[in-house]
């Protein structure tokens, strides 16, 4: 995806390595971009402070097995609210045996084990371990999945990466119908749906 395809909804979030699906086989590379855009009052407690203790929690569980990787625990734990990124992250890489960027994408901000559960399941989506990163990426349930399926129930193509980032952190369907409707109806601006269709959630 060239860097100034990137939808102005992509606003700062996390650092990660974006994914090349040009040819048959999706690839990760060294660049910037943003699965989606992010209130940072969510990182507040409710008096509006962060949770340092989590966050070094995160950071120290990490490093008790990736030493090596100090900068991506980092990165990886920058947002934790628990242990659950480092969890996650362990996880991918004992049982999926991904690549150390993919692990990243699919952990940051989790916040419980679903982001795993949703990988794990997207493998019957039959495309490249980068978009089902960038779709379970700070899941809570199983619905970016089933927003994705719906979107290729209705003529979506499976290597069109928007309609993993459409899904991404999908709370229901809602997505999906959005997606398919501007597809429908208002084909000439799908360039916008990546404005229009995900959900943001707020703290």
């Amino acid at each position: 995806t060239p860097a100034e395809l990137i939808s102005r909804s992509f606003l700062p979030e996390f650092k990660v390595l974006i994914t090349d699906v040009s040819g048959e086989e999706s690839r990760i590379f060294d660049r910037q971009f943003y699965v989606n855009s992010f209130d940072s009052s969510q990182d507040l407690d409710e008096e509006g402070i962060v949770d340092s203790l989590a966050r070094v929690d995160c950071f120290s569980d990490f490093m008790r097995t990736y030493s090596h990787l100090p900068n991506f625990g980092i990165d990886l734990c920058e947002y934790a609210r628990s242990q659950a990124p480092s969890t996650c992250y362990r996880r991918m890489k004992t049982e999926f045996q991904v690549r150390d960027p993919v692990a990243m994408v699919t952990c940051s901000r989790a916040l419980n084990h679903m982001p795993v559960e949703c990988f794990d399941a997207s493998s019957r989506l039959n495309t490249s371990q980068s978009h089902r990163a960038i779709l379970c990426h700070q899941a809570t349930s199983l619905a970016p999945l089933e927003c994705v399926e719906k979107i290729l129930e209705a003529g979506g193509r499976r290597d069109q990466e928007e309609i993993y980032r459409v899904c991404s952190r999908a709370q229901d369907l809602s997505p999906a119908e959005c997606f398919i409707e501007m597809s429908q109806n208002f084909l000439n601006y799908m360039e916008f749906t990546l404005r229009l269709c995900p959900h943001y959630r707020r703290g």
